[in-house]
């Protein structure tokens, strides 16, 4: 009985779809524009940006999906979702590509006495005597920037504070309670950006690129062509701007 639901709750669902993809024209702005993408993304750029297009556009219906990347594919792989943003590693094996930008990691440490010592002179060794803001228990971005930067990961790590968010990671790190990785372009559009500190430029690292994902046949719908259109305008969401 539980099989037979999940058969038939998937194929009502895709049914609906198909039917709301025949209803609206294809050179009309109407219907729904379904996005998924990595939540940390989602927060700092995809919502935002999206807000005065849905306004724009008042009989369009604009879904952003913000979770894991694995369900991200798979629901855009069985067309619940038109459109993904994710980095290069995470993509569909399915799918038409358009190259949004390179991700970067940024080293960030509060403004305060204790981390004064800090300089782009600091070792992996003595860095790792700082108290640290993790994200998750497995932070890969911060194992990754210190493989990058020192050459190898580390093995111990004082942990002070573990977060699923960049944004509450900065927000710790400003009120003094460790280090932390964070991706660049969230940092750059945050409000704690002018309140911590950095090594600067030469202490990034490339975190890989992000993709903008669709399916080939949805590019003739006038709405997933505008929505493309509008994802990839430039400033895109990790330039410098």
């Amino acid at each position: 009985g539980e099989k037979l639901h999940s058969l038939a709750f998937n194929f009502l669902g895709n049914l609906d779809d198909t039917l709301e993809e025949i209803k609206f024209e294809k050179e009309s702005m109407s219907g729904k524009v379904r996005i998924g993408t990595l939540t940390g993304v989602g927060k700092s750029w995809i919502a935002p940006k999206l807000l005065s297009y849905a306004k724009e556009n008042e009989d369009l219906t604009v879904s952003v999906t913000m979770g894991f990347q694995e369900d991200l594919v798979r629901e855009f792989e069985n067309y619940r979702l038109d459109i993904l943003i994710l980095p290069e590693e995470s993509l569909p094996a399915t799918g038409e590509r358009i190259i949004l930008s390179e991700e970067k990691s940024i080293f960030v440490y509060p403004d305060s006495e204790q981390f004064a010592d800090i300089s782009t002179d600091i070792d992996l060794d003595s860095l790792l005597g700082y108290p640290t803001i993790l994200f998750q228990q497995q932070d890969h971005l911060f194992i990754k920037w210190c493989k990058d930067r020192f050459g190898k990961a580390p093995k111990k790590i004082n942990t002070r504070y573990i977060v699923n968010s960049h944004g509450n990671m900065l927000q710790a790190v400003q009120q003094g309670v460790g280090v932390a990785v964070v991706p660049k372009h969230v940092l750059s559009r945050s409000f704690y950006k002018d309140k911590i500190k950095t090594l600067g430029g030469d202490f990034e690292v490339s975190n890989g690129k992000f993709y903008l994902v669709f399916h080939k046949e949805s590019k003739d719908l006038l709405r997933i062509k505008n929505t493309l259109d509008r994802l990839t305008a430039r400033p895109n969401p990790f330039s410098e701007n």
